[in-house]
């Protein structure tokens, strides 16, 4: 088992409010000061994935673990070994390409230009860690002085940081005060000041994210608790992922093929359940007992809810209800899940396949169809606080069965199960479609957070199942055969962008694909399962 730690701090102004980030590889957990306690960031308990934070970075720090974290101006400097990035909060974009540190601060003593293991930032000076040693440059000049110096009582600093005039080392499951001298730019610890991490920074990172999968077999909410590490996209999946299954006390009115899609929040604190027969949606709480009663609320519908999306931050969950020409956009505010929201509904009676929802939660995408034949199936670009639509985007015959929304907001792409395609929808072109063929039909669609790809399980009856690879970048694609499977069903991508899940109702197996190396990298065998028509994935923090 790893000690338990953190792998950086960091300390930022934001709006007039002092926000702490302890970090675990690509996730962070945020804290504010509230009446003398450091609390952490409402609604989630748990440290989130870095693109929650800033979406800017999900191709970078988002995808591998970077060392160091600091600031300097607007800018966010992260380190991996000997490389630096530089984001712009002003903007939310790289100021450039990634770079050699070595290249960027002058006179970096020998070592530290192979990278530093932490850094913490003072009024006009940064400080940089490599074990138990620091040396610091001042941020007008970007030169290093003073060489490299001992911090006294340390053998390693994980993160630091500087708050209220005070330095704060984290070592181990442990952190630190200590004392900066301005005149010759050394740092010292308190003694007797070592103190555990979460008794003042509760839920602080400490331990290691592992993969939990939800399904959803034969209508019984399920979870399945794995030993996949997800502290970093560049972890290599075990030759055997433990599968530890348990029956959650949570079970459809009836099981639909293909069921509602249900959605669980990346605290792995909540479940949200369309229920169709039921004509309701219901708030799980997943850290209950299977034995115990997990629901929190229940909201009444008014009528059975046919197709779903969850916003991508949890702010809304927004549904189809009924059936045309009495359809309904239902949109569920959710407000951090505690309390039960009241359905707010639009008319729009030719509502037909799938709904997507834009990265920043301002637009929905609404597949219908105009019931003529010359114009057939459109989806509406959808304005989410209004629940107004002014531009439509023509399909022809290209059913939305699935919506898949690139997080830069310019690109949609629809999965057409019958016309075993997938089309790429430009969207401030709204006339530039592109297709790709699958070869079979399409009975998932995803894209990755860091906006590279787009992903469709495609299942071919009798015949080959694979996992289909769109590059949006470059426009191209790559199939990736699943020799072994029989009936894949739908996919998920992990928030690292690297694996895809597909999962398989008859081979009761969930097959993981590298999507940097377009293959097969395992698969979780879960015996006795059947009916696997959704993946649902949260880390694990217990």
């Amino acid at each position: 088992m790893t000690t338990p730690r953190i792998s950086d701090a960091l300390c930022l102004t934001e709006d007039e409010t002092t926000a702490l980030y302890l970090f675990k590889g690509t996730w962070a957990a945020r804290y504010t000061l509230k009446d003398g306690t450091w609390q952490i960031t409402a609604p989630f308990s748990t440290a989130r994935h870095l693109s929650a934070w800033w979406p800017g970075l999900a191709a970078t720090a988002g995808r591998k673990a970077y060392d160091a974290v600091w600031t300097a101006g607007d800018r966010i400097w992260l380190t991996a070994k000997d490389r630096v990035i530089r984001y712009d909060l002003s903007t939310g974009k790289l100021v450039e390409a990634e770079g050699a540190l070595s290249g960027i601060i002058a006179d970096l003593p020998t070592g530290f230009d192979q990278g530093v293991g932490a850094a913490m930032n003072v009024p006009g000076r940064v400080y940089l860690f490599r074990g138990g040693d620091y040396c610091s440059y001042a941020t007008e000049d970007e030169q290093v002085t003073g060489g490299v110096k001992r911090l006294t009582g340390l053998t390693a600093v994980d993160g630091a940081c500087y708050l209220s005039g005070t330095p704060y080392f984290f070592s181990g499951e442990h952190y630190y005060t200590g004392s900066v001298n301005d005149t010759d730019n050394t740092l010292s610890v308190d003694t007797g000041s070592k103190k555990k991490i979460t008794d003042s920074w509760s839920g602080a990172p400490v331990g290691t994210p592992y993969l939990d999968i939800y399904c959803n077999p034969e209508g019984k909410l399920t979870r399945v608790r794995t030993d996949i590490d997800l502290t970093s996209g560049a972890t290599t999946l075990p030759s055997s992922p433990a599968a530890d299954r348990t029956t959650l006390n949570f079970s459809w009115t009836k099981n639909h093929f293909p069921p509602p899609f249900f959605y669980v929040t990346p605290d792995n604190r909540r479940a949200y359940v369309p229920d169709r027969d039921g004509e309701k949606v219901v708030a799980v709480d997943l850290t209950r007992k299977p034995e115990e009663e997990p629901t929190i609320w229940t909201a009444k519908l008014n009528s059975s809810v046919y197709i779903s999306a969850m916003a991508p931050h949890w702010q809304s969950l927004w549904l189809r209800t009924g059936l045309s020409p009495k359809a309904m956009l239902t949109e569920l505010k959710l407000d951090g899940g505690t309390t039960e929201p009241s359905p707010k509904y639009t008319s729009f009676p030719n509502m037909y396949g799938s709904i997507a929802v834009s990265p920043d939660n301002r637009t929905v995408y609404v597949g219908f169809y105009q019931g003529v034949e010359e114009v057939g199936y459109e989806f509406a670009v959808v304005d989410a606080a209004t629940h107004k639509y002014s531009t439509t985007v023509r399909l022809g015959e290209l059913k939305p069965d699935y919506l898949a929304a690139c997080p830069d907001g310019k690109k949609v792409y629809v999965g057409t199960a019958d016309k075993a395609e997938v089309t790429k929808v430009v969207l401030d072109k709204p006339k530039v479609l592109k297709s790709f063929a699958a070869g079979g039909r399409v009975v998932g669609l995803a894209t990755t957070l860091d906006g590279t790809r787009c992903v469709a399980a495609v299942n071919k009856v009798r015949d080959f199942q694979k996992l289909l690879i769109i590059r949006t970048v470059e426009d191209t694609q790559v199939s990736v055969l699943l020799k072994d499977a029989k009936s894949v069903s739908s996919v998920a991508v992990d928030p690292h962008s690297r694996y895809a899940y597909v999962s398989d109702v008859d081979a009761s197996t969930i097959w993981v694909v590298d999507l940097d190396r377009s293959e097969v990298a395992g698969s979780i065998p879960l015996t006795g399962i059947t009916d696997l028509y959704q993946l649902e994935l949260a880390p694990n923090w217990d």
